[in-house]
């Protein structure tokens, strides 16, 4: 095939420019070919003993010249002759044409009817990617997936969900549209409008982009397509869709408004990367260099490009590059709200779209600890948010501590000082052994009485501090016992008193039972039930230590689990029984005419008792926790003081402030009156 070259100006259409204006990068891409057509046929060794020669037109926006214009290559003739070959010294071998424009589109469907070799350079068309309908079509350009895959990733870099597609109203500028709109919403990402951009409608076109600075969506991206030819003579390989790998620019598009030009754009490359867009590709972006909305660095017009490279370079060159710190505080958030925070979820609403959210805090026991966080992740048990509700840390565990807890340091005051003062009574009661008037209350008895009191006291000790297995076992159990011996020894002197009063009549039935057995019998009979209840409680289902998850956000309760209510409340109520049964006989032989008569301070103890006990079970079953342990505490400390201080303070005034009564004459005296 000769070469034959005709020499012209190319004019063409492109996106904001009037029809048939010079295009300089067309221009530039008609002097490479020509370049690289001479460069071949001056090589013998790329394409021995051929020549290679070309035809250049004209499509001048037009599908009908764009046809018109390949049946007079094919027919050799200046009138076109359809299926008509007049062409000497050679066949066309193929058509070189950009896909981008509506023209070549309809001069590639023309010329695979007859299946010419066709070279597109332009943008690549996923509809031409068919090998089927197009066999002879030959994509230099990447497929536009890639530029899609590309543009979504530089989005989620910048954390941006609101945003602007501007697309050509031509060629695949629609199918481009649909099918990245589409990507982008798989990734949660929301079109505020799409911008279409009409052939020769320069005005209209600027209007169009005038739009966006208006948008909430803060920036729009465009990543340009550039065609190549490798310079260090790589072969060039097509894919199956009949498409080659090709370089990619990240370009960030800068709109500025003046009063002289009204709105004008400018363009800053900011990444390059090949193939596929690779994570380190497309991230390794000059943070520097991007000129975000309302970016007060460059205040210049931007309309004339060719007077501007040079300036924009001195100007951006002039700043401290330190100031980055600056540049990254005027990025602006290209969202439709705010971010959700750490601590916070997304919660939509079906009437907006999926980019458009409130953001409402975790529930409890639940963190988030990333931003935009679409569910909050629940704390394991052992675990609890922090007061943002960002991370988990680890649970308090609660209970009576020595060391930290006040309640505890009180109680332990409290049970030492009633614990001395309780055994300076029985040592006090030893000394008077043989006093007349510690006699006429029973030594015994009343010394069985001040020991069960004392070790009621100490059982305190069970209750406070980390509970264990062993205090478990032993804090109910225990103070039940001890006390029930307590409530035995009082019942034993009630009964005593009124079998006394019986047995002075003469003839009397009660003589007999006057005897000291009588009282050990009680407190041995009663104290003996105690003890077989709890026996059978620890037998059956015995107390344990137990971890409280629930009860209070972000605390574990170390309790002690009583194993069977059934059992505990038999102890309560065992106990219950025995202060009842003595506030009754008590009450009825509290006038009886004896000098030392017990039974109104053991009336007065048992309400006492009874009172206590009533108002703390209804306090017990309302709280948890340690404060259910002092409530428990509060009752134990209470009844035992109220039993010591009215059996026994009358006794030590008597003994220390009204020793002159302590004699068997005053005694004798007092029975007499």
């Amino acid at each position: 095939m000769n070469e034959k070259e005709e020499e012209r100006e190319v004019w063409a259409a492109a996106p904001g420019v009037i029809l048939c204006s010079p295009q300089i990068e067309q221009y530039k891409h008609l002097l490479a070919f020509i370049f690289a057509v001479d460069e071949i046929n001056k090589n013998p060794d790329l394409l021995p003993n051929t020549t290679i020669g070309y035809h250049i037109f004209d499509t001048c926006g037009s599908p009908k010249k764009s046809i018109k214009s390949a049946i007079r290559m094919l027919s050799g003739k200046d009138t076109e002759v359809p299926n008509y070959s007049c062409t000497k010294g050679g066949e066309v071998a193929a058509f070189v044409a950009s896909s981008g424009i509506q023209p070549n589109s309809a001069l590639i469907q023309f010329l695979s009817l007859y299946r010419f070799t066709q070279i597109n350079y332009g943008p690549a068309d996923p509809l031409l990617s068919d090998r089927v309908s197009y066999p002879t079509l030959y994509q230099i350009a990447s497929d536009d997936r890639v530029r899609h895959t590309a543009i979504v990733k530089c989005l989620l870099y910048f954390g941006w969900n609101w945003v602007v597609i501007i697309a050509p109203d031509y060629g695949t500028g629609e199918v481009e549209s649909v099918v990245l709109t589409k990507l982008m919403t798989q990734h949660g990402i929301c079109i505020d409008f799409i911008i279409k951009l009409q052939n020769s409608d320069y005005y209209g076109n600027k209007m169009r982009l005038a739009k966006v600075a208006k948008s909430r969506a803060e920036l729009s991206r465009y990543i340009e397509n550039v065609a190549y030819i490798d310079h260090i003579g790589d072969i060039i390989v097509f894919n199956k869709r009949g498409e080659v790998r090709s370089k990619w620019n990240l370009i960030n598009w800068v709109f500025l408004e003046n009063q002289k030009y009204g709105l004008s754009m400018y363009t800053i490359d900011l990444a390059t990367f090949y193939d596929a867009p690779r994570e380190e590709n497309v991230l390794n972006i000059d943070l520097q260099k991007i000129l975000w909305k309302n970016d007060r660095r460059v205040p210049i017009d931007f309309s004339l490009r060719s007077s501007l490279v040079n300036l924009y370079e001195f100007l951006f060159n002039h700043f401290n590059r330190k100031s980055q710190s600056a540049n990254e505080g005027l990025r602006p958030q290209s969202r439709c709200n705010e971010p959700c925070s750490p601590g916070y979820r997304k919660a939509f609403n079906g009437g907006n779209p999926i980019c458009c959210y409130n953001c409402v805090p975790c529930s409890e026991g639940e963190v988030s600890n990333i931003t935009d966080s679409e569910i909050c992740h629940r704390c394991p048990q052992v675990e609890w948010p922090d007061e943002k509700k960002v991370k988990c840390i680890p649970k308090t565990y609660e209970f009576l501590c020595y060391e930290k807890d006040i309640i505890s340091s009180i109680f332990l005051g409290i049970v030492v000082f009633l614990s001395i003062i309780t055994l300076f009574i029985l040592i006090t009661f030893i000394y008077n052994w043989d006093t007349p008037i510690v006699k006429a209350n029973n030594q015994t008895v009343s010394f069985i009485l001040l020991v069960s009191i004392l070790l009621s006291f100490l059982c305190v000790f069970f209750f406070l501090g980390r509970p264990v297995a062993i205090t478990c076992l032993l804090r109910q159990t225990s103070f039940g016992i001890f006390f029930s011996i307590g409530v035995s020894s009082l019942l034993s002197k009630t009964i005593t008193v009124c079998i006394a009063f019986k047995a002075s009549k003469p003839g009397n039935i009660w003589v007999k039972w006057t005897s000291i057995n009588m009282s050990y019998s009680v407190i041995l009979v009663c104290s003996s039930v105690q003890v077989l209840i709890c026996v059978i409680w620890l037998s059956v289902s015995p107390p344990y230590v137990e971890f409280d998850h629930h009860s209070y956000p972000g605390k574990i309760i170390i309790q002690c689990n009583e194993g069977s209510d059934l059992w505990f409340y038999s102890m309560l109520g065992y106990m219950g029984l025995l202060a009842a049964v003595s506030f009754l006989l008590a009450f009825m032989v509290r006038t009886l005419p004896d000098s030392f008569n017990e039974a109104k301070y053991i009336t007065f103890s048992m309400l006492l008792f009874c009172s206590f006990w009533m108002a703390m079970i209804p306090a017990y079953l309302s709280t948890r926790g340690k404060y259910m342990v002092a409530v428990e505490i509060f009752a134990i400390l209470t009844s035992c003081s109220g039993i010591l201080g009215c059996i026994f303070l009358p006794k030590i005034y008597v003994l220390f402030l009204k020793s002159n009564l302590n004699s068997k004459k005053n005694i004798l005296q007092r029975n007499k009156i």
